[in-house]
């Protein structure tokens, strides 16, 4: 499905966000000493929660416009709404537990420390990216939860997606579940875009790979849809 000029503008700015996240990231990482992994990961959970919840913020509102601007230029539509910001943007402890995780590399270096660090730093640039995102996703979905005219959510990639992300994104399908999380990776760039309209319904493999553990039989069916993109 092809996506609007508002779609494209928002999904512009929102990679643009990230890339200013990364940098103040890298910049304050050339700050540390990395050959002390204890005083690197203190340093980073302190940095790293604020800087997610500061540009988490100014995409949620970003969100927040873009949801209206789509909003207000479908022809579905016949009662106003004002999009609303979600009461909590990024837990902090979800960004200190993958913090954690991303510099495990450094208490693992043994003789190649320069990999380690190398390691590291990119396992903490896709958390970061990640996180970043979430704010902005959640705000539409939170928003196409709760407008009376929205039929739910879809998810919306570059053109250029992985297997996983092609698989959810599927043909335009909407998620209109309360329930329905925006399962994403590390470095993903994928956008929620509001629904109104239309759209059919997300298919019960996206449903299982974005709101639940899946089972082996789960895992299989989604193998067998994977070797199908291929």
């Amino acid at each position: 499905m092809a996506s609007s000029a508002v779609t494209a503008d928002f999904r512009s700015a929102q990679a643009d966000l990230v890339t200013l996240t990364v940098a103040d990231l890298e910049a304050f990482w050339r700050t540390l000493d990395t050959s002390d992994p204890s005083a690197t990961q203190n340093a980073l959970l302190s940095f790293l929660p604020d800087l997610v919840q500061t540009y988490g913020e100014i995409g949620a509102a970003d969100a927040a416009d873009f949801y209206e601007e789509l909003r207000d230029s479908s022809p579905d539509v016949r009662r106003p709404y004002s999009a609303v910001l979600p009461d909590e943007l990024v837990p902090v402890e979800q960004v200190e537990a993958a913090t954690r995780w991303a510099l495990g590399p450094l208490w693992t270096a043994e003789d190649d420390l320069a990999l380690a660090v190398e390691t590291a730093l990119t396992n903490l640039s896709g958390v970061t990216n990640r996180l970043t995102l979430i704010p902005a996703r959640d705000t539409v979905r939170a928003n196409a939860a709760s407008d009376p005219e929205s039929v739910g959510w879809r998810r919306v990639g570059n053109g250029d997606s992985c297997a996983f992300c092609r698989m959810l994104i599927g043909r335009g399908n909407v998620y209109s579940a309360d329930t329905a999380r925006f399962a994403s990776h590390d470095h993903c760039d994928c956008i929620a875009e509001p629904s109104w309209g239309g759209g059919e319904p997300a298919s019960v493999i996206q449903y299982m790979a974005s709101k639940r553990n899946p089972t082996k039989a789960d895992r299989a069916r989604v193998r067998e849809f994977l070797r199908g993109l291929d």
